[in-house]
């Protein structure tokens, strides 16, 4: 094994240009969704999170997990979906993650921990009968692609409002000052 990778970090130093392909690997199921972000929650010291669609069991395990982890988080949820019992549910959060709200956002959930490993769940189309345990999740793994994110997240960041700035009677509607 040492001989491959020394092999390949010699033919990368000679070429002027190279590629490294991400490393993707597809699963399925709520349970090893919260398996991996339990691992890379307790080896991360900054996360950022899209949340793009709301499920109420899996937000309750998800804030579980991220309730005493202390380092930088980031939360930017979409604003079509917040209604008051997301919002109580985002209130019991602002103590421990920065909480944005965008009117602009794919129905995912995203997660960047320290720019580089990337979790996206797609949800299940409303179409689709299933237990609980059927979602899709993406698990990436790539530097460059987490750059690229962090430049968007940098975009969102202005363009999005204070958690403070919900209007709880109207689901998605902003208290905007602009």
């Amino acid at each position: 094994m040492a001989e491959k990778i020394k092999v390949n970090l010699e033919s990368l130093s000679e070429n002027n240009r190279y590629e490294l392909l991400p490393t993707i690997n597809v699963e399925r199921s709520w349970k090893n969704f919260f398996k991996k972000i339990e691992e890379l929650s307790n080896a991360s010291k900054q996360l950022t999170c899209v949340f793009g669609f709301y499920n109420k069991k899996s937000f309750d395990k998800i804030n579980l997990i991220f309730k005493n982890k202390y380092y930088a988080k980031n939360l930017f949820v979409k604003s079509d979906i917040i209604d008051n019992d997301f919002i109580n549910e985002l209130k019991s959060m602002t103590s421990s993650f920065h909480i944005r709200i965008l009117p602009f956002t794919p129905r995912v959930l995203l997660f960047l921990f320290d720019g580089k490993n990337i979790l996206i769940v797609l949800p299940l189309s409303e179409n689709y009968i299933s237990d609980d345990d059927e979602i899709k999740f993406l698990e990436i793994r790539n530097f460059e692609i987490g750059k690229l994110l962090e430049k968007m997240i940098d975009i969102a960041l202005v363009e999005s409002l204070p958690f403070d700035s919900i209007n709880p009677k109207i689901k998605g509607q902003y208290k905007s000052n602009k």
